[in-house]
């Protein structure tokens, strides 16, 4: 999970809630065998262009 990566503050909360107040959540589906800098980085990139509260591995 890539959660500890978010930022906490209230004003990304609100970003990352889609038209009807549910937060949105991102699933990076793999075996991560072992995960690696590089998922992370892709994870994170994607947190931030698709606007997600979290990504779960």
């Amino acid at each position: 999970m890539l959660y500890c990566l978010a930022r906490e503050d209230e004003s990304h909360v609100r970003r990352e809630r889609d038209l009807n107040g549910d937060i949105r959540v991102g699933v990076f589906g793999g075996t991560f065998d072992p995960i690696h800098i590089g998922h992370l980085i892709v994870a994170e990139i994607m947190r931030f262009r698709l606007q997600l509260a979290q990504v779960i591995f």
